[in-house]
């Protein structure tokens, strides 16, 4: 593939000589940023004594409908299979599935499987989008065909739900259409008024990989609203209701047409219908025919006022509603997740202030209404202690700040303390909040001329796959946007002028993204009221393990914003700062060191950022000496207005002893530590999001109130009073060195104490076999039955024979070693543990030999999760 990476599947020869179709999934094309693939290899009568192997050239792929194009130069090449594009297909036929099932894993030879249709999945306009299948179908056969009794191809294997033995199709017909020319995209712009005749841009995008589209028309009336109308290969005919029809001419290059169509007169009730016409070597197609909305409203072309307001408007009531879709691949297998969201709330725009040479204020919130769905593959999901952190969400609205160009500049929510409930909280706030931000646009504050452009840019957190595996984690982005003003019109009685969207979304990782949509800006009050957004993100990487992971993600966002209060919500009681749960209440401190200092360009990059699943990779550090003494408690404080601060703490070697990201409350950091030797220790300064800017730091000595309840310590001690439950592992370091095996043994035992949530209190046995363990980057990563295993040594070492203590949650450990055991829906926040490797031999990413014995704490519970691992071992 064009990553470097390497896929197969199943294809067929159609239409004509030399023409092989597949999936684009399996030339690893599905994303608008991927590169054709470095080779591509069509074998043919694989497994057979005439076997062939031929190179092929990618024509073109339409990853709206997963298909792709392949064409191969040899003589003596199979008659392309027949398509059946006039029958129907009906409920309950049988079908045959052909191609390679589990591709070379399994099997050299083609197979023919039997099936069933089982459901017939139509779009919009009633067209047969895909055929939903049940039964003989298997990873590997992607992209070959699916055939009627006949032995004609009724569609393409693109899909399933994993899992389910539920597989879809692609239909035949769309298979002639990309050979044929056929519409791939269309786009309607605002339609607006020029020396008294209405006009309505059109775009419209074709994939035609032969070239066979000779010109391009559109066909314009005017008619009653109704759904979208189907493709024809025949003039369409007139439906009840339905005007004359008028064609014009588009330009049309590089696959791409361009017109801003005139319009006919429209009467009431009735909506403009368009339609576009191609003609090829094979004759005339009519694309979908799309109407405009019922309320379409014609644009004055006229210079805006596109300034904002912080005090022109005080109360505004807000609806939001947003969707957000992830496609994800791993291995052979895909799954779709979906979170919606609908939010109504106040806002309530505080006085201005100066901060930092701009000019900033509060706006204060009050929710109406919060409400969330959560989806995978169709099956509805619940978050873990969803319903009471969905009640902290509803009940404690944030509060944002915003500039006098209307960006944000941050906000403030609830913090609690680190656990499960926390988790839920921050991923339900992100849901909400994230959204918000990304429809805050900077506006220019000045009068901008109809079809000028200017430049807005934004930051928020957007989700996106799992660094270990499927699943969903929060990366920060980059909203990179080119606002074009169109002109301006009257709504609900208030002006407002109408700006289109387009830009890239850059990650701080190696994601990227596309933006599109548009906003209104109300002109008398300057706000942005109404938005539609439609963010799509792509990323794909190789998992140790898993394979190659790519994701194509979808975030749409709809806001609405008017003037006022009109359901008369009120703002919360301004609630104090919670007490930190950390500290004794009453307990006195002196302050020792106060740093007042600033995040810059010019900083070293935190080393351990990276590491980190949902940090900013290049967040800059300053690193400071203090002199703490044994047996005292310190509180370090890190507070910022502009940055997520986020303290760590080391010895003078550099040792990892403890960091925090909201413990003085978001988005400060605060660390109570008691230090159990003399000397000098690193306080390193640094950020959670990446942002620069000032802070405080403040370093305070605890002179009352005693040890705070979950001080951390270097290295605490066990109480030998207190023996280890759950197993005969030991509780902390010391571990025992087994006995030798005699021959080499694989295994993997887990044994969980009453209380550890991970394991639940049980006993897991699996045998060797069903282990998989592959290199990682600084150890080993291990799968079995839903479970995941990371270790490995501090950052910037390599796993070796030794004892490791003090270990951390793996993503985050740092300096310190890194462990982290989970699955069946479970995963540690805050971890420690310690392990020991006895024996560790590798043959490239393979692990040949491996002994490890592990204990492992969550949630800072005592109960541990302990395991014995071995893979051809000479210890018991």
């Amino acid at each position: 593939m064009g990553n470097g990476l390497t896929g197969e599947g199943s294809g067929f020869f159609a239409l004509e000589s030399g023409i092989v179709v597949t999936n684009a999934h399996v030339l690893g094309m599905m994303m608008s940023t991927s590169l054709p693939p470095r080779d591509v290899l069509v074998t043919l009568n694989s497994g057979q004594p005439g076997e062939m192997k031929m190179r092929g050239e990618v024509l073109g792929v339409d990853r709206a409908s997963d298909l792709a194009v392949v064409r191969v130069s040899e003589r003596g090449l199979p008659a392309p299979l027949r398509l059946e594009t006039d029958r129907k297909l009906v409920e309950t036929q049988s079908v045959y599935i052909s191609g390679f099932p589990f591709g070379e894993s399994l099997g050299r030879t083609i197979t023919l499987s039997p099936s069933a249709v089982t459901n017939l999945h139509t779009d919009g306009s009633g067209s047969l989008n895909k055929i939903q299948l049940n039964g003989g179908v298997n990873p590997g056969n992607s992209g070959g065909p699916v055939l009627n009794s006949a032995g004609y191809v009724v569609g393409v294997l693109v899909s399933g739900i994993q899992g389910a033995g539920i597989n879809f199709a692609i239909p035949a017909f769309k298979v002639r259409a990309i050979m044929e020319g056929r519409f791939a995209d269309t786009r309607h712009g605002e339609a607006y008024l020029a020396g008294g005749q209405p006009r309505l841009p059109v775009q419209y995008r074709c994939l035609d990989p032969l070239n066979r589209i000779k010109d391009l028309r559109v066909e314009v009336w005017v008619g009653t609203p109704g759904p979208e109308r189907p493709p024809m290969f025949r003039k369409p005919p007139a439906e009840a209701g339905d005007g004359p029809r008028e064609s014009h001419v588009i330009n049309y290059q590089n696959g791409v047409g361009l017109l801003d169509v005139p319009l006919p007169q429209l009467p009431p009730g009735q909506v403009y219908w368009l339609q576009p016409v191609f003609t090829s070597v094979k004759g005339m197609y009519w694309g979908p025919a799309q109407s405009t909305p019922t309320n379409l409203m014609l644009l004055d072309r006229k210079a805006a006022n596109l300034t904002a307001s912080l005090t022109a408007q005080k109360e505004r009531t807000t609806r939001l509603t947003s969707k957000f879709t992830a496609a994800l691949t791993f291995g052979k297998k895909a799954t779709i997740s979906t979170e919606d969201a609908a939010v109504e709330l106040l806002e309530v725009v505080q006085i201005p202030e100066q901060k930092g040479g701009k000019r900033i204020a509060k706006v204060k919130t009050a929710y109406s209404n919060v409400d969330v769905k959560l989806a995978r593959d169709g099956k509805p999901l619940s978050l873990p202690n969803q319903q009471p952190a969905l009640n902290v969400v509803r009940t404690m609205p944030p509060t944002f700040v915003i500039d006098d160009t209307n960006a944000t500049d941050s906000y403030i929510t609830v913090s609690l303390k680190q656990g499960p409930l926390k988790i839920t909280v921050d991923q339900l706030n992100g849901m909400v909040h994230n959204p918000f931000e990304a429809t805050q646009f900077k506006m220019p504050n000045r009068v901008v001329q109809p079809q000028e452009e200017f430049q807005s840019k934004s930051t928020m957190m957007l989700r996106t796959s799992n660094a270990k595996g499927p699943g969903q984690r929060a990366t920060i982005v980059d909203l990179n946007l080119t606002c074009t003003h169109q002109g301006v019109r009257t709504r609900n009685g208030r002006q407002e002028a109408v700006i289109t969207i387009v830009g890239v979304m850059d990650g701080r990782m190696e994601l990227k993204g596309k933006i599109g949509g548009k906003m209104t800006f109300d002109i008398a009050v300057g706000f942005v009221s109404s938005a539609q957004v439609k963010i799509v993100a792509e990323n794909e990487e190789t998992i140790p393990g898993v394979g190659p992971i790519q994701e194509i993600s979808a975030q749409e966002i709809d806001l609405e914003r008017v003037p006022g209060n009109p359901k008369n919500l009120a703002l919360g009681k301004e609630k104090e700062a919670p007490p930190n749960p950390v500290l004794d209440p009453g307990a006195k401190s002196k302050v020792i060191s106060t740093i007042n200092s600033a995040l810059t360009a010019i900083d070293p990059i935190d080393p351990t950022a990276r590491a980190h699943p949902m940090r900013a990779p290049d967040a800059r550090m300053k690193i400071y000496p203090q002199n703490l003494q044994a047996g005292k408690t310190y509180v370090i404080s890190m507070n910022s207005d502009v940055t997520d601060s986020f303290l760590r703490l080391e010895d003078s070697t550099g040792k990892f002893i403890t960091e925090d990201d909201d413990g003085g409350g978001f988005p400060n950091a605060l660390i109570v530590y008691q230090a159990t030797q003399t000397g000098v220790h690193r306080i390193i300064a640094t950020s959670f999001d990446g942002k620069l800017g000032p802070y405080q730091l403040v370093v305070r000595e605890l002179e009352a109130g005693g040890v705070p309840k979950g001080t951390p310590k270097e290295d605490p001690k066990e109480d030998p009073k207190d023996p280890p439950k759950g197993g005969d592992f030991p509780p902390k370091g010391g571990f025992k060195k087994p006995g030798q095996s005699g021959s080499p043994i694989s295994y993997l035992k887990l044994i969980s104490a009453p209380g550890d949530f991970i394991g639940q209190g049980k006993t897991y046995d699996y045998s060797g076999e069903k282990l998989n363990a592959k290199k990682s980057s600084r150890g080993i990563f291990l799968m079995v039955d839903g479970w995941f295993l990371d270790i490995g040594a501090p950052v910037g070492q390599y796993l070796a024979v030794g004892e490791y203590l003090n270990a951390k949650r793996y993503t985050s450990s740092g300096a310190a070693p890194g462990l982290d055991f989970r699955g069946k829906g479970r995963g540690s926040n805050i971890l420690s543990g310690e392990f020991v490797v006895w024996e560790l031999e590798m043959n490239g990413d393979q692990v040949v030999r491996l002994a490890i014995d592990f204990v492992q704490r969550s949630e800072g519970r005592p109960n541990p999760l302990q395991g014995k691992i071995r893979i051809n071992s000479n210890f018991e």
